[in-house]
């Protein structure tokens, strides 16, 4: 038998907000009927029991209500549509509508926005939220929908933006359009790269591009060049919004890849704690970026051009980022993978994954600083607690550690105020000894340092973290 539905004073339905089962069976029907370019009709009773519910007509072009049996030819279905969806508890007809705005088909988001006034203002968005230009004359099509007074509100509603040609932000057009897009939050490069008579010039660090990047949150550029590693770390700390950005086959040149610390404090203002990853492929160094962004961010390190009689960062900060550079760095390295995998009031931990080539892992590395209370009592700081690396199981890639510089790392861990611990993890290799031979190299290396240990694990590595 038939649960009858329960009407209120106004005599609209009511579903018992308990029933999940029952409302997953309604919205499903209703979808189904959207999707299909039909309007769904009131049922006129609906069964919590049956798969599908028993009401509606096994003719899929017809659909009883309560008081009318109609056909999608019929001119009324449409106002019969709109009354029965009126009805609906809100409750129910949001869900509904949370339940198809999942549809990743633009095709299906147009039939959903020629419903009503109010499906179009709520599915339009989901029409033009990623587009993709595959040349400056997208770009300028793009720029003219925008400067319309009539098609002006498209801006709204954009908030990705893929690019299929090379050289997207040393075009000036590039800086013009984003700035008409606020809502855009992810601008990706997906370009081959041209010949080396077709590039263009370096992208300087300007107040133009730091304006039409300024609410990008996702970047992901391919092949674009820059004058100098000191200006791609320049416009990188300008994008405040930044937090994850991707790097492939992107070049440099000028000054030094790596920095010193005077070279330092004259680099930029601001700060790199916004971004929460970094990935580099095949660039000219994969290494250096996320050494200096992941070193800064984690211990909250702030730039600044005023000249004062502080140092340019803290000493943690120079510390880890002069460890690093000079434990970390491998020519052969090709990709790597940084982020930042826990941040709490008091601790933040980022690793990274450094590859030779896909799937070659050569080395994860993983750093957890602390907040603490200096001994000046001036605020707080951050100092580094530990520092790990780890090698994978493999005979091309187990001996990175072997060649790391490990008596450089016993006056490297002298530069930290506080000392931090040093761990070092080992697959178990197939070759026999190899794990001892390793020890001994790494222990004698720095002297049987107190705060360096060294262990075996038992696990292949492959791309899964020691630590988890």
């Amino acid at each position: 038998m038939h649960k009858p539905q329960r009407r209120n004073s106004t005599g609209s339905i009511q579903i018992a907000s308990t029933n999940k089962g029952l409302k997953n069976r309604i919205a499903q029907y209703y979808v189904a009927r959207v999707i299909d370019g039909r309007k769904p009709g009131r049922p006129e009773r609906i069964s919590p029991a049956r798969s599908a519910p028993a009401q509606y007509s096994t003719d899929p072009e017809r659909v009883t209500t309560v008081n009318r049996t109609w056909s999608c030819s019929d001119p009324d279905s449409p106002h019969i549509f709109s009354l029965c969806w009126a009805q609906l508890p809100v409750e129910l007809s949001d869900y509904i509508l949370s339940f198809m705005e999942n549809f990743s088909s633009k095709l299906l988001c147009s039939k959903l926005s020629f419903i009503s006034h109010a499906w179009c203002r709520r599915f339009r968005r989901h029409l033009f939220s990623t587009l993709l230009l595959r040349s400056e004359e997208d770009c300028r099509t793009l720029y003219a929908i925008l400067n319309s007074s009539l098609s002006s509100w498209l801006a709204a509603y954009i908030t990705r933006l893929s690019v299929k040609f090379t050289f997207f932000l040393n075009r000036p057009i590039s800086k013009t359009l984003l700035c008409l897009l606020p809502a855009c939050r992810v601008l990706r490069e997906n370009s081959t790269p041209s010949p080396p008579s077709a590039l263009p010039g370096c992208i300087p660090r300007s107040a133009a591009l730091k304006s039409s990047l300024h609410n990008i949150g996702t970047l992901a550029l391919h092949g674009s060049r820059f004058p100098s590693f000191r200006v791609l770390l320049g416009i990188l700390v300008d994008i405040v919004h930044l937090e994850d950005l991707r790097l492939t086959n992107v070049t440099w040149s000028g000054d030094p890849t790596i920095l010193t610390e005077d070279q330092a404090n004259n680099l930029c203002s601001g700060s790199y704690r916004h971004l929460r990853s970094v990935e580099l492929w095949q660039c000219t160094d994969n290494l250096a970026l996320p050494i200096w962004i992941m070193a800064t961010a984690s211990t909250r390190c702030t730039f600044t051009r005023l000249r004062t009689a502080a140092p340019a960062m803290p000493a943690d900060t120079w510390a880890l980022i002069d460890l690093m550079q000079k434990l970390l760095l491998e020519d052969r390295i090709q990709w790597t993978i940084f982020e930042i995998t826990k941040e709490t009031p008091n601790t933040i931990v980022f690793r990274g994954h450094l590859f030779y080539a896909p799937p070659y892992i050569a080395a994860q590395f993983k750093v957890e600083t602390i907040k603490y209370m200096p001994p000046s009592g001036n605020g707080d700081a951050w100092r580094i607690r530990t520092i790990s690396l780890a090698s994978a199981n493999n005979e091309s890639t187990f001996f990175y550690l072997h060649a790391r510089s490990w008596t450089a790392l016993r006056v490297l861990l002298l530069a930290f105020p506080y000392m931090p611990q040093f761990h070092v993890l080992s697959s178990n290799n197939r070759a026999e000894g190899s794990a001892d031979t390793l020890s001994t190299v790494i222990m004698q290396g720095v002297d049987h340092h107190p705060a360096v240990t060294f262990k075996v694990l038992e696990q292949d590595l492959g791309q899964e973290s020691p630590w988890d």
